[in-house]
């Protein structure tokens, strides 16, 4: 389980051995300003894996595709909502498109999964799509052999009935239990990330997740270079989640940027999730939030929360209580 309020579990099957301890935790590296206070950064030394998310420290430690970790989905009976990669980004430069695609295999095997799946490098996901679907009708096959072959070629037995779902007869593409989506912190990244991602995908035919988490800045998608943010035909698949920074030097979130995008999302009729405010909420004076308690906070002045990540809606302005689900996709 996890403490991602959208999501029920997560599952991180590309790992990295530390090559001075031998214990393994997770590696990536930092793309933009959203990735300054990665979460999963700062908890490597946990694993005994004390390194940095940078180019730098690569050397040391190996990647590899943990057949254990890879197989855990093809155990879990009840129906669950899976954040594929919290740990890392699954489709960073150093993951092959085998590995890659053995990922996706599994999830192909388990329909009764829906699984969500965030990256700030949205070419190399779209190379990937590319290079799976070079062969049409046959991305979700192609898929499930390379998941046989690196459980298979990790020394991993699985039980017979969760054997079978591998040899399951898919033809499904795009795989309807897939959430694809990127990460954007301010109006640059989402000008920049958007267009590339997010608009190819909804036309393959991809449900899509825009996470605008931490917020860094305002963001208005209908100035999105090619998105219409007001009139969205293919709303059903899209799904945006917004949330300020949190943890120790969190910068400011203006709760007029959250607010700002539940409204955008209500005009759109987009299904819209508030994860949090952030630990430095500034305060947006409304006639809604006259009474709210307010504090000083490094000179701004923020929303007094009791919750060190601003993350309990029981405290926020009412119109910010917007807690929507994507849809469970199945088959």
């Amino acid at each position: 389980m996890t403490k991602i309020e959208w999501t029920d579990s997560t599952w991180t099957p590309i790992r990295a051995r530390n090559l001075e301890t031998g214990k393994v935790g997770h590696y990536c590296t930092r793309v933009s300003e959203g990735c300054r206070l990665c979460y999963a950064e700062r908890m490597q030394p946990r694993f005994g894996n004390p390194i940095r998310y940078r180019a730098q420290d690569r050397e040391k430690v190996e990647l590899f595709l943990d057949a254990d970790v890879l197989a855990r989905p093809l155990r879990w009976r009840k129906p669950r909502m899976v954040f594929v990669c919290s740990m890392t980004d699954l489709f960073h430069a150093e993951h092959s498109d085998e590995w890659i695609a053995a990922v996706f295999g599994v999830m192909a095997a388990t329909p009764q999964h829906t699984y969500q799946v965030l990256t700030k490098r949205p070419k190399r996901m779209l190379d990937f799509l590319d290079w799976i679907g070079s062969r049409p009708g046959e991305s979700p096959g192609l898929a499930i052999d390379h998941a046989d072959e690196a459980l298979i070629r990790g020394g991993y037995s699985i039980a017979s009935s969760a054997r079978s779902r591998l040899d399951c007869d898919v033809s499904a593409w795009p795989l309807p239990n897939v959430w694809l989506g990127v990460s954007c912190e301010d109006q640059a990244t989402a000008d920049e990330r958007i267009p590339a991602a997010i608009i190819p995908l909804l036309d393959a035919g991809w449900r899509t997740m825009l996470s605008l988490e931490p917020l860094l800045g305002g963001i208005v998608l209908r100035d999105v270079p090619g998105f219409n943010g007001t009139n969205l035909p293919i709303r059903e698949r899209l799904w945006v989640i917004a949330g300020g920074e949190s943890g120790r030097g969190a910068r400011p979130c203006d709760v007029a940027w959250i607010r700002s995008i539940v409204e955008q999302c209500r005009v759109a009729d987009v299904a819209c999730f508030v994860k949090q405010l952030g630990a430095v909420p500034l305060y947006d004076s409304r006639p809604g939030d006259v009474g709210t308690e307010v504090r000083a906070v490094n000179g701004h002045l923020c929303y007094a929360l009791r919750h060190p990540k601003g993350g309990s809606p029981d405290e926020w302005p009412e119109d910010l209580r917007v807690r929507e689900m994507a849809n469970r996709c199945q088959r």
